[in-house]
């Protein structure tokens, strides 16, 4: 019998508290977890981007993704934030890093097939590459790519 430690279909990866749903991204897409420093509000704005902050000497966008078009504004009323700092898809040389808004601390899991399934309503959820049910709550998988490319957009425009 094969335990589920042996499983070669199973993902480890990180789950995020985000703002009425779980964000779900494999280890290799976050490069930091750090503390949540209040982001600089920029003029191009958009409900999902909270700002800018300094990260190791970078400037990086921070975006929260969630439930609902507010959610940037309500993920600040959480009182343990945490910035998850991820790399962009495409290594884009102008956006390298991107800051996603946590509100708890994020925690490793092993995802299998079993154990992930379809929502019963899906949300409307900005950027979000699938929806699904994990350990009984709804949990998304986002899409980083096409974040990158909406803050790219909002920079050139």
């Amino acid at each position: 019998m094969i335990s589920r430690l042996q499983r070669s279909d199973e993902v480890r990866g990180v789950v995020i508290p985000s703002v009425g749903v779980n964000l779900l991204l494999p280890n290799a897409a976050i490069a930091e977890v750090a503390s949540f420093q209040e982001p600089t509000e920029l003029a191009e704005s958009a409900p999902w981007l909270l700002g800018e902050v300094q990260w190791r000497g970078l400037t990086i966008p921070v975006v929260a993704i969630g439930s609902g078009a507010n959610t940037a504004r309500a993920a600040l009323a959480f009182s343990r934030l945490k910035l998850i700092v991820c790399y962009t898809p495409g290594g884009d040389e102008q956006l390298p890093y991107l800051g996603v808004c946590a509100t708890g601390m994020p925690y490793l899991a092993r995802f299998h097939p079993d154990d992930l399934q379809p929502p019963i309503v899906e949300m409307q959820l900005p950027f979000t590459a699938n929806q699904l049910i994990y350990e009984d709550a709804p949990a998304c998988i986002p899409d980083l790519d096409a974040v990158a490319q909406a803050i790219l957009a909002l920079r050139e425009a």
